[in-house]
């Protein structure tokens, strides 16, 4: 059954509504707030391709986004509360972090990030692992605030809103202060990380060792696919290892070529992939 025109045009108003604020051009050596926790193999991706503000379709991050969206207007006329404030900072190495926090509450100090989660990710999110993807992106805020706007002893928080939670579970949303890095050790690991991409960068090489390659089933797989490569990587369309395997859907190859722990090296990219 075809799309109503009505449909297509409400569609498009949310998909344009909700662009992605930190687009950037192929080939600019920045590394965002939300990236410190990704492996080296996807950070040259987005150091090949850029980032684009383009959404083609209806995802979960669009409903993300409209919800942040209704926050801020909520918080905007409060001048308690600062929204939507990006920061750039350039690290010893030419580097660029970039950040944008979603809420900051002066009055406590406290960065506040805004996640609408799955159950899984939910789950996920209130273990508060000083290494997790939230923690991280919430530690490289803190720094930001420490070195563009000397704001010193900053905190973050997490306000977790599960999809999938209900009242009678008492799971529907949590707000809690997040464990953090030191900005001094987070800064190492910007270096540490954008140091790994400098070298492929300088080599001509993607990174191909088992501690950079991405962990495609992170967040699972469906019918074998791997749920990161298809749902939540930006760059399947070009990512070399996408193009040899994920794209397969039938069932019995799947079976045949899904790694296990004694064979994950096998989704490696060769050392001589050029760009």
């Amino acid at each position: 059954m075809q799309e109503p025109q009505w449909s297509k045009d409400l569609m498009k108003k949310f998909l344009d509504g909700t662009k992605y604020s930190g687009t950037r051009q192929p080939k600019e050596k920045v590394i965002s707030a939300s990236s410190l926790g990704k492996e080296p193999y996807y950070l040259m991706l987005e150091y090949l391709y850029g980032k684009s503000d383009d959404q083609e379709e209806y995802g979960a991050n669009t409903t993300g986004s409209i919800y942040q969206l209704g926050i801020d207007s909520i918080l905007k006329d409060d001048p308690r509360y600062w929204i939507a404030k990006r920061m750039k900072f350039e690290l010893p190495n030419g580097w660029i972090v970039s950040g944008e926090i979603d809420i900051y509450d002066t009055v406590y100090k406290m960065i506040i990030d805004d996640k609408l989660l799955s159950g899984g990710g939910f789950e996920s999110a209130i273990k508060d692992d000083i290494n997790s993807d939230y923690n991280l992106q919430q530690a490289v805020y803190v720094m930001l605030m420490d070195k563009v706007e000397n704001i010193k002893d900053v905190k973050a928080a997490l306000h977790a809103v599960n999809k999938a939670g209900s009242a009678g579970k008492k799971n529907i949303l949590k707000n809690f202060e997040l464990t953090l890095h030191d900005v001094d050790t987070i800064i190492e690991m910007l270096i540490k990380k954008t140091d790994a991409v400098q070298y492929h960068i300088g080599n001509n090489s993607m990174p191909s060792f088992p501690d950079e390659v991405c962990d495609i089933f992170k967040y699972g797989k469906t019918n074998g696919v791997a749920n990161r490569c298809k749902l939540y990587c930006d760059y399947r369309d070009k990512c070399p290892q996408y193009q040899q395997n994920s794209h397969i859907t039938t069932n019995l190859t799947l079976k045949a070529l899904e790694p296990t722990k004694a064979t994950k090296e096998t989704y490696l990219p060769g050392k001589d992939y050029q760009f």
